[in-house]
């Protein structure tokens, strides 16, 4: 991993013989991620992640939740005091108390605490570490290595990873206990296969794979002796809220507008219905309720046509993830697909639903990227517009 003299870490992954090549960008800022290109040898590079060309702009332009981690608890609960009932114990539920910030308010009730409030962990400092540090080696202590999923992809060409850590204290953000997180992203490079991969549907033909970007947030209690002694807990509901567009920005007018022509697959027949407020009501509704049908990968239609009217800001759960005996972490769980169907995104991973969301209240303000422009000249279209993007 270098770190440039702007604060940027970059891990990369390259074969000169063929032109292929993955980089990431990070910052320490909520472990920002500010790029992630993709070369393959067969188009120019593309930058699948949306945002600002410059780092500092994220800074600048004010808090959007874009490709940073997010956390103590991601997405929305009730502002103000609460209980959490830890329903897991079979001797009766545990009432947690939290009390949270209001950053979503609405006319008819207390509003919500979205992404833990007014202080998140998006604003927050991560510190580089070691793999030999000692808090890694704490964290392999507790058996809660990253899920392998060595059987879906070939052996790596080559690899670069690197580990970040997070340390939150016990009362912030209105969650009790002190707890730390680990941060630990790694890039692989394939090898030229001989053959090209049946497993992914594409209308263009078969495909070949040519890396892995793999990210794995964990988290553990400072002093889980102390908080067991009291009897005590806290929840938690990591994320890094990363936003996807894959089109090709210098090709045709069409395959530059947003995310209405890529094609999206979701393991899902089911989603969480939520009352106006946004927050769940319990119940878990079909897919096709919303007019959505995710049944196959091979029936994928453009995001334009299979969107609701809104646009999507659903919790889809994932098919097969009753069974606690079950090892589907290596089934893909989504996959997305440019329009040209020349670029494809295939998503893995060891939870049991996902948050879609399609950037509903992008207005166009702030900037975007030099290769998400249709000229590097571009500069008057202003920033990411409605629906301009897709994050998961």
């Amino acid at each position: 991993m270098s770190t440039p003299s702007d604060g940027v870490y970059q891990l990369s992954v390259q074969d000169d013989a063929t032109d292929r090549k993955l980089t990431l960008d990070l910052t320490r800022t909520g472990l920002t991620m500010h790029k992630l290109t993709i070369g393959s040898g067969r188009f120019p590079t593309r930058d699948v992640l949306c945002g600002p060309e410059s780092s500092s702009s994220f800074k600048i332009e004010g808090r959007k939740f874009m490709n940073q981690v997010v956390g103590r608890y991601t997405n929305r609960l009730p502002a103000g005091k609460s209980y959490i009932i830890d329903s897991s114990r079979e001797e009766g539920g545990k009432r947690i108390e939290i009390d949270l910030d209001e950053n979503e308010p609405f006319q008819d009730g207390r509003g919500n605490c979205l992404h833990s409030g007014q202080n998140g962990y998006d604003l927050r400092e991560f510190e580089p570490v070691g793999a030999d540090s000692k808090i890694v080696q704490e964290f392999r202590s507790t058996n809660t290595e990253p899920a392998n999923s060595e059987s879906v992809s070939p052996p790596s060409l080559s690899s670069s990873s690197a580990h970040f850590h997070l340390h939150s204290p016990s009362g912030d953000q209105g969650f009790p206990e002190a707890i730390d997180i680990l941060a630990t992203v790694t890039l692989e490079l394939f090898p030229v296969p001989k053959d090209t991969d049946l497993t992914i549907p594409s209308e263009t033909g078969p495909k070949s794979r040519i890396g892995r970007a793999s990210f794995s947030l964990r988290a553990k209690l400072s002093d889980p002796e102390e908080v067991a002694r009291r009897d005590s807990g806290t929840p938690i509901n990591l994320t890094w809220h990363t936003g996807y567009i894959l089109n090709d920005f210098r090709g045709e007018p069409s395959d530059s507008n947003g995310i209405q022509q890529h094609k999206l697959w979701i393991n899902s027949d089911h989603h969480l219905a939520v009352h106006q407020s946004q927050l769940p009501t319990g119940e878990i509704q079909p897919n096709k309720a919303l007019g959505i049908d995710f049944s196959t990968p091979e029936v994928i239609r453009p995001i334009g046509e299979i969107m609701p009217p809104s646009g999507f800001d659903q919790c889809f759960i994932f098919k097969n993830t009753t069974g606690d005996t079950v090892d589907n972490t290596k089934d893909p769980k989504a996959i997305l697909r440019s329009p040209k169907d020349d670029l494809i995104l295939v998503f893995y991973s060891n939870q049991t639903a996902v948050q879609c969301y399609s950037a509903n209240y992008f207005d166009g303000i702030g900037s975007r990227k030099e290769l998400h422009r249709r000229t590097p000249a571009e500069h008057e279209a202003g920033g990411y517009k409605k629906q301009g993007m897709l994050s998961f």
